[in-house]
């Protein structure tokens, strides 16, 4: 009987993939899933950390920026989600759901954290698969 992989590379992985394919609305779960199912084998240690914010934004956001409902944000107009340290509920300024703190978090801090423009990559990434 063929056991699942136990090693937390591997675990993690199945993590991401589940969270990208239960977000909640079904466009997003097949926008996002599809994406990482495609990709997640490949990916590098510092992508999964960008899918892992990714995953933290909002349903809403995620399916109007892939959609090109609305434009992707600049990598400077994102914060960071409470998830990962950030204040208040949002990840962002520009997200809808959430309102903008007085004093956000930025995503970068000094040399440590998530570059907003590697999240503006992985978006760029998953807009251009799209069907």
């Amino acid at each position: 009987m063929n056991e699942p992989d136990t090693a937390p590379d591997a675990v993690r992985r199945r993590r991401l993939l589940y969270r990208a394919t239960h977000r909640g609305t079904q466009e997003t779960d097949l926008l996002v899933g599809g994406f990482v199912a495609a990709h997640i084998s490949g990916m590098a240690e510092d992508e999964l950390a960008t899918l892992e914010a990714v995953l933290e934004l909002p349903d809403v956001d995620l399916a109007d920026w892939l959609t090109g409902r609305r434009p992707l944000p600049g990598a400077n107009e994102f914060r960071a989600p409470a998830a990962l340290g950030g204040q208040g509920e949002g990840s962002t300024p520009l997200l809808r759901s959430a309102p903008a703190t007085s004093s956000p978090t930025p995503l970068v801090q000094g040399q440590e954290g998530l570059l907003g423009s590697d999240i503006v990559a992985l978006l760029r990434r998953m807009k251009d698969a799209a069907p």
